[in-house]
């Protein structure tokens, strides 16, 4: 009887009932970047970032921030400017693109994510878990 429950184990392992195939409409991954192969090999040499080129996504500047003094590979930006975040670095910086095409690094502390971005994935409030909440039974 035990081995029959085991083969039974094995033959449910690929049938997930909660997960629906993708939509037609779901959007591709991120396509990479065409730039100038002097500027991208500039670009990995200054950033010694060996990444695909690609935009994950986009990211406003604080229109209210205070923008220090910059740092040499730090990136020119203005309060309000939408920058391309091209990858999260660490956990205090990204780096970015402007419009301009230019690249450098942007403290998160300055930036802001774009109306749409939060939750945009989420179709209906009930979808959401809230493991701060004691009294939700799940």
């Amino acid at each position: 009887m035990e081995s029959n429950n085991r083969d039974s184990l094995l033959q449910d392992d690929g049938d997930y009932d909660d997960v629906q195939p993708l939509p037609e409409d779901f959007p591709p991954p991120p396509p990479e970047m065409c730039i100038n192969p002097k500027v991208e090999k500039e670009l990995r040499k200054k950033f010694k970032y060996d990444g695909p080129l690609r935009v994950l996504h986009c990211m406003m500047v604080d229109p209210n921030c205070v923008i220090k003094k910059l740092g040499g590979k730090d990136l020119q930006v203005t309060q309000g400017e939408v920058v391309d975040i091209i990858d999260e670095t660490n956990s205090k910086k990204c780096l970015c693109r402007n419009r301009f095409g230019k690249y450098g690094y942007v403290s998160k502390s300055l930036l802001l994510p774009m109306e749409g971005d939060i939750y945009d994935d989420v179709d209906y409030p009930d979808d959401v878990y809230d493991n701060d909440n004691p009294n939700m039974d799940y």
